[in-house]
């Protein structure tokens, strides 16, 4: 921890570093994480726009917001997203198969 001095005011900044000795997140059952990549894919955001929309909603048939986004929209979301990715490998199996194929 130190101070140093802030432009904007006479008091000082405190700066504080903080390393913390934690494991790292282990995969498996239950476990999932988002391909953030297919969020620079046009098609796939159009996507979650529009589901966002739908998802909405669906929100006042919950209790409150938190409710309805732990119960509803963070499976959707999931869902959606692996959706995607399914649809992405096919593509890619396709594609690449065309280079396997016998000819004539």
């Amino acid at each position: 921890m130190e101070t140093v001095v802030a432009g904007f005011t006479y008091h000082l900044a405190v700066c504080l570093q903080i390393n913390l000795e934690a494991p790292l997140l282990q995969g498996g059952r239950g476990m999932w994480k988002m391909n953030t990549k297919l969020l620079e894919d046009t098609t796939t955001r159009n996507r979650f726009q529009q589901e966002w929309t739908r998802w909405r909603l669906q929100e006042g048939k919950y209790p409150d917001m938190v409710t309805w986004w732990e119960k509803y929209v963070i499976w959707k979301r999931r869902l959606l997203f692996i959706q995607e990715v399914i649809a992405r490998t096919r593509e890619v199996m396709i594609n690449e198969n065309f280079y396997y194929l016998e000819g004539p």
